[in-house]
């Protein structure tokens, strides 16, 4: 659930003002051309209260200036990942650099940006009052921050000018070790890095080499600057590494800062990877414990790596699997539509909040109707504006204001393709839903001649006939392809559950179809289609046919249904009566 937030994206003059959790009990707003319509859910009451307005000034997790800092402590903590550590190990202890200064003041500076940001709960609820929010974090991950934000640099800087402070001797490597704190950010952005995993600008199976690449990478990093500090805490040592390893007629520690951590970066990685060519071996008892230590890294990396590798191929746990599969039906769905990027991070970023807690099945049939049909209605009309906007019935619905009906047949398109000389209707046969063309020709040709009645173009709907006008909703003429075709498809179930809200609706559609009934008839293509009566125009047939009755939508007999219940009741009564004295007879005899 999804308390507060809010997010844009237009294209084609349709712009997304707002947008709040699912489909229940919350308004929506969107603005078509010159003039807003509220879009209202269909189960809200409008007698409930609503919810109490989110506190000023919060960042909201989808807001632009909130993707943007995220985007920036991201960078800070691969900083603190990479430079940090090369730092401590090979640069002098009293050196304080620029990136050290920027470094320190932006993980502080989070610290205050988190107090005023709405905090995401591990459920996916957004917390946008500000008393709740800040308990969170405080209860949370404040103490983390708190410990990754204490300038060290400036401590050790002080101690390195003082290392007898008030009596009490300060290790200067202690102080400089404690740098490495900073890297427990990493723990709190996780979440970060996972989004940044599934972007739609990237294939997944290329995000994820790339991070386990990094965190390979990370590791020998780490491992080789780790190495070059014991060395050199112990260089006083004729046993200590730096001291026996000599490369161009010099020691180790008498090259520069590149060649050295190169030297490191080699030993960590022929012990990570147990191939160990001798060369480089430790002697004194902290290198030899820290080689143990890389011995047990590097056997958890190796089985981390081939269990990655592998699950690029076949993931291991399922509802990782699921949640991956599903993240990748739809970025890649998102990628094929060419979606604009507001709607594109949208679509990516609520549903990864909410299928990361949901267990989810395979086909991207299931994935669609999963979506809320907010997120439908907005996918399809960024995609097929274009046609909807010259579509008749649509184009109707809004200049009437059934604001509701259009945003529900929207969301229930389905579009697909259609090859040259695909049927899409046979005369005669069950009609099951109404269609749009979105591209190409679509041909209507007679029952009786095969003769050619009409051309369907780009922005062109048929199927209503057979939906509202033949009893037993069936198609009045035969639809074929003329050329390779996009059609928009709305099932005759989601058609008359949309249009059986709306009175005006209904009618609208059944003009509609009486019109073209018409002009059949005019053309003697249409004659063994009989039109209903007024009082059957909202006779479920096709729904029927499709194996279930839509709701609101009563039967055209109901007044013979409830004159025959009445004579069976008054005959029950009857029944009744005779039952009693029947009963009441053998009484009076004894």
């Amino acid at each position: 659930m999804i308390v507060g937030g809010g997010g844009g994206a237009s294209k084609g003059n349709v712009t997304f003002a707002s947008s709040t959790g699912d489909d229940h009990g919350r308004g929506r707003m969107i603005e078509m051309g010159s003039r807003r319509v509220s879009y209202s859910s269909e189960h809200e009451d409008a007698s409930k209260a609503t919810p109490a307005p989110a506190s000023s000034c919060m960042l909201m997790p989808e807001s632009p200036c909130r993707i943007a800092w995220d985007s920036i402590m991201m960078v800070a903590v691969v900083y603190s990942f990479t430079v940090i550590p090369f730092q401590f190990a090979f640069l002098p202890s009293s050196s304080v650099s620029l990136d050290n200064v920027v470094a320190d003041g932006l993980f502080l500076l989070d610290i205050v940006v988190q107090f005023f940001s709405a905090q995401t709960t591990s459920s996916g609820e957004v917390l946008v009052h500000r008393r709740a929010s800040v308990l969170y974090y405080v209860k949370g991950w404040f103490a983390v921050d708190l410990v990754s934000s204490v300038p060290y640099s400036f401590i050790a800087l002080s101690s390195d000018m003082h290392p007898n402070i008030d009596g009490v001797f300060i290790p200067v490597n202690v102080l400089r070790l404690t740098r490495l704190f900073k890297a427990l950010k990493a723990i709190r952005m996780r979440g970060n890095f996972t989004n940044a995993e599934f972007s739609t600008r990237m294939h997944p199976g290329v995000a994820r080499f790339l991070r386990l690449s990094f965190t390979v990478f990370i590791v020998g990093h780490i491992s080789a600057c780790l190495w070059y500090f014991i060395g050199k805490a112990y260089d006083h040592s004729p046993d200590s590494w730096i001291q026996r390893v000599w490369t161009n007629g010099a020691a180790i520690k008498d090259h520069n800062a590149f060649e050295r951590y190169v030297i490191s970066m080699y030993f960590a990685f022929t012990t990570l990877t147990t191939v160990g060519f001798g060369d480089l071996t430790p002697k004194t008892r902290p290198e030899m414990v820290f080689a143990m230590l890389l011995f047990v890294i590097g056997v958890l990396l190796f089985s981390y790596t081939m269990a990655n590798v592998t699950s690029l191929f076949y993931e291991y746990d399922r509802e990782t699997r699921k949640y991956r599969d599903r993240m990748s039906a739809l970025i890649l769905f998102c990628r094929s539509a060419h979606l604009t990027p507001p709607v594109e991070r949208q679509v990516v970023h609520q549903m990864s909040r909410e299928w990361r807690h949901v267990p989810m099945s395979h086909d991207w049939e299931t994935v669609r109707l999963e979506l809320p049909s907010e997120l439908r209605f907005l996918i399809m009309w960024d995609c097929h504006a274009a046609t909807l906007k010259v579509a008749r019935p649509f184009a109707l619905l809004q200049a009437n204001d059934l604001d509701d009906v259009h945003r529900k047949l929207i969301a229930s398109i389905q579009p697909f393709h259609a090859v040259r000389g695909q049927i899409i209707g046979r005369a005669g046969e069950p009609c099951k839903g109404l269609y749009i063309v979105a591209r190409g020709t679509v041909e209507q040709t007679a029952k009786a001649n095969g003769q050619q009645v009409a051309l369907y173009n780009h922005g062109n709907c048929f199927g209503e006939v057979g939906l509202l006008l033949s009893r037993a909703a069936l198609w009045p003429s035969t639809f074929t392809c003329k050329t390779a075709s996009q059609l928009l498809y709305i099932s005759a179930d989601d058609f008359f559950d949309a249009v059986s809200e709306s009175d005006a609706a209904r009618e609208m559609f059944v003009q509609r179809a009486h019109s073209k009934l018409a002009r059949l008839r005019a053309l003697g293509s249409a004659t063994d289609i009989r039109a209903t009566p007024a009082d059957e125009r909202s006779r479920p047939a096709a729904a029927a046919a499709a194996g279930s009755v839509p709701n609101g939508l009563r039967p055209a007999n109901l007044a013979e249904i409830e004159t025959a219940l009445s004579r069976l009741a008054a005959d029950l009564v009857q029944v009744q009566s005779l039952l009693t004295n029947f009963t009441s007879t053998p009484a009076q005899t004894s």
